[in-house]
């Protein structure tokens, strides 16, 4: 966020209790009478459990029980100096049977590196963690500077880690560098692999099969990578209804921009997979500090869906994008559907409509006290929450409405496939960790540990993330057979024992050829006992030397992961015929 947030963010913050009043049918709730130890910088909540958790950014994680706050955790090794610090946290879809949560921090031991951490739940008590759990997933050198660290870590609805690093505020910029994982967006499967890597990459980021990055730069670029070209993505969210990918990039001078990747329902696949996003070459729409000049087109730029300018119209202008989340709560009827963001030196929220028809910038009718936004939040119950003041405030209906959440607990991604949103059904008072929630038909069931990609949680859910019986037991994984089409694909039939999520890789040796051929992975569902058909096509050139060679060998990896993270890969051989 740079220039401002020793001014705006360490300053003289006054912790009021008041409420600020809107004019547009909401208003902000301050969670009054909190005693934080440092700025709070986010709030989420796990799936399935109506808990809100505060990350502050000093190191402490609290959870709000009946207006207070309980310490989670607190997470050693976390430097403050700049814009460093404990950025954010992360729960898996089913963090109810794993135990398992992610947090993002900038180390003072390590010079700055920026770490994700893997720490488990307490077995004895859902409202602690387990100090000793923790486990250094990714890394990556940052001592040039103390700002640009990015700071956002998400669960998406893949089921994969989303991880924004800035770009370092090195010079070079490292953006348009893919070789290197800062100024990216990368996306990983955080958990332990089987075969000892830290952590596992998805088969469809663009340079998945490189060689991995970090600490410092690679050889090749990053298999981590879903996006690059981007300066200090400090927040991003996705849209827990669509599925849509939201980026809020800090810009340096003169442009701050809103970037959206719409999830594909087909493919499951979201738009910025493999998005270049400008910088530094470019910042907004534009050469990088020109407000004239376009963005070179032979950089291939996806444009940013939105951008406003630091100088113009004071109703659009600022200095630092605090990105934000589209408000699916159902009682904001005023601002349902619309993403709510602000900026680090006003004082008042804005809105925009991420459909098709364009941003249609307006005033949410919000302001926190001062100007010291820091970020916002979400719970597991749709209500949204903006960081500032040194407190958290809740988006409510009105000034006399109480901090709690009143809506019950609802699963993420329930538009996904063209559901309709889950009405509100059930739960027990807001701050409960035993509420009954919908359950859509996505498979997450609130309250009872959501589950992965439409499966039941394995081992029996935690209720409300509340203590229960961790799954270990990996999925049993059953390939039937590989087969070659005139369609071009190699042809997976595959089967596992629980619900499970497939992915298969393959590469292909042709007779009398030394190198081998990457295909396209594939990925699949299969619930308990059913089957699923994987196919992993390949491109004409490899299906035009398939037919010259005669004999073509197909090498493929079946990955089955059920709920609880736990996984089984089996390798095949198969021979392919491209008659």
């Amino acid at each position: 966020m740079g220039r401002r947030w020793a001014l705006a963010v360490l300053g003289a913050l006054v912790a009021l209790g008041a409420t600020a009043a809107a004019a547009s049918g909401a208003a902000l709730v301050a969670l009054s009478g909190a005693q934080f130890a440092s700025d709070p910088i986010y709030a989420t909540g796990p799936p399935g459990d109506g808990r809100l958790f505060v990350v502050e950014r000093a190191g402490r994680i609290d959870v709000v029980e009946g207006g207070a706050l309980k310490p989670f955790l607190t997470v050693p090794d976390v430097a403050t100096d700049g814009e460093r610090g404990l950025l954010s946290m992360a729960f898996p879809a089913d963090y109810g049977t794993s135990g398992l949560f992610y947090v993002f921090r900038v180390s003072s031991a390590d010079n700055g590196e920026l770490q994700v951490v893997e720490y488990q739940r307490s077995a004895g008590d859902p409202d602690q963690a387990d100090p000793s759990s923790a486990r250094v997933v990714l890394h990556q050198d940052h001592h040039q500077a103390n700002a640009h660290n990015g700071g956002q870590l998400l669960f998406g609805p893949d089921g994969d880690l989303y991880v924004d690093f800035g770009d370092g505020a090195a010079t070079p910029e490292n953006g348009q560098d893919t070789d290197s994982l800062l100024g990216k967006i990368l996306r990983i499967d955080p958990r332990r692999q089987t075969n000892g890597d830290p952590y596992g990459i998805a088969p469809t980021n663009p340079f998945a099969g490189s060689p991995r990055c970090g600490p410092g730069p690679g050889a090749a670029p990053c298999p981590e990578i879903f996006a690059y070209g981007l300066r200090n993505p400090f927040r991003a969210s996705f849209d827990r209804f669509s599925g849509d990918f939201i980026v809020g990039d800090v810009g340096q001078g003169t442009w701050e921009e809103v970037d959206l990747g719409r999830l594909d329902a087909a493919t499951r696949e979201n738009g910025l997979r493999g998005a270049n996003l400008g910088w530094a070459t470019c910042e907004g729409n534009f050469a990088q500090g020109s407000t004239t000049q376009p963005c070179p087109p032979a950089l291939g730029q996806t444009a940013p869906f939105f951008a406003y300018q630091h100088s113009g119209d004071p109703a659009q202008t600022g200095c630092a994008i605090i990105g934000g989340f589209v408000v699916r709560d159902p009682t904001l009827t005023d601002l349902a559907g619309r993403y709510l963001y602000g900026d680090l030196c006003r004082t008042d929220l804005r809105t925009l409509d991420l459909g098709r028809g364009g941003p249609d910038p307006r005033p949410a009718g919000l302001a926190t006290s001062t100007a010291s936004l820091i970020s916002f939040g979400e719970d597991a119950r749709g209500c949204v929450y903006a960081l500032a003041d040194h407190t958290v405030y809740r988006v409510a209906t009105s000034a006399s409405d109480p901090f709690a959440c009143p809506n019950p607990v609802t699963p993420a991604f329930a538009g996904i496939g063209g559901g309709a949103s889950p009405p509100p059904s059930g739960g027990s008072g807001p701050g409960s960790p035993s509420g009954t929630a919908s359950t859509s038909g996505d498979g997450s069931s609130g309250g009872g540990g959501a589950s992965s990609g439409g499966g039941s949680s394995a081992g029996g859910g935690a209720s409300g993330g509340g203590a229960s019986t961790i799954d270990t037991t990996a999925p049993s994984l059953h390939a039937a057979r590989a087969v070659g089409r005139r369609r071009g694909a190699v042809r997976i039939a595959v089967s596992c024992d629980e619900a499970c999520d497939l992915t298969a890789t393959g590469t292909l040796r042709f007779r009398g050829a030394a190198a081998s051929a990457r295909l396209r992975p594939a990925r699949g569902h299969a619930e308990a006992g059913g089957r699923a058909v994987l196919t992993l096509r390949l491109s004409h050139t490899q299906r035009a030397r398939a037919k010259r060679a005669k004999r073509t060998l197909a090498r493929i990896v079946v990955t089955a992961r059920d709920a609880a993270g736990n996984t089984a890969t089996t390798r095949l051989r198969r021979a392919y015929s491209a008659a």
